[in-house]
């Protein structure tokens, strides 16, 4: 392990922050303004709801990559 991957862990864990945080400003990660009401909405979902949701972004998340290497590669 590097110094500095030994570093950034051991500060997140001390100080309970994620490696996120150290490293990205606030307003740098997290949805847009068009997706903030629709997280906001989901974060009031019970546990098999956000289960589902979770898997429909999975899905498209996976699906805009691939075609994006499509893409890219062809």
């Amino acid at each position: 392990m590097e110094f500095f991957e030994f570093f950034d862990t051991h500060l997140c864990i001390n100080f309970c922050v994620s490696i996120d945080s150290l490293v990205f400003e606030q307003t740098e990660r997290g949805p847009d303004d068009e997706l903030k009401l629709q997280f906001e909405a989901i974060s009031r979902f019970d546990a098999d709801e956000k289960k589902v949701i979770k898997a429909l972004l999975e899905g498209m998340i996976l699906k805009h990559e691939a075609k994006r290497i499509a893409q890219f590669s062809g």
